[in-house]
């Protein structure tokens, strides 16, 4: 086989609600999609699938990351958690609901968040390596 793309899908009870939940987030325009009630966003970079270990830094005993989620990652910076806390107000405004984090790891700092219909995602904000000489 040979795919051309790599997409995301969430199921969803109200679809264009939440493609414009994850449009306000990453601040791309919710377009039509296959059917009348598809919709999709379209990023201006190519999309990547990563394999993780979940961290076991987890504080909350209800709280196991889901086997499939969404992740937005973030430019590196030399700050990460003071980016990603604003992450955290701006994605609460928009209805979201932090479930754990921020959790500093080696690579950054990583939150994990439910949107409006319950579905988890997770927001890296990786630490900028900055070499010494």
């Amino acid at each position: 086989m040979d795919f051309t793309k790599t997409n995301l899908i969430i199921s969803s009870r109200e679809p264009e609600k939440l493609g414009k939940f994850y449009s306000s987030i990453m601040g791309l325009e919710l377009s039509g999609g296959f059917g009348l009630m598809d919709f999709c966003l379209r990023s201006r970079n190519p999309q990547k699938i990563n394999f993780y270990k979940p961290s076991n830094k987890h504080t909350k005993a209800r709280f196991s990351p889901p086997t499939l989620a969404l992740c937005f990652e973030g430019y590196p910076v030399q700050d990460p958690i003071n980016v990603i806390k604003g992450c955290i107000e701006e994605i609460i405004s928009f209805g979201g609901e932090l479930i754990e984090g921020p959790i500093t790891e080696g690579f950054g700092v990583e939150a994990w968040f439910s949107d409006i219909e319950d579905n988890y995602f997770l927001v890296v904000i990786p630490l900028l390596q900055v070499d010494k000489k």
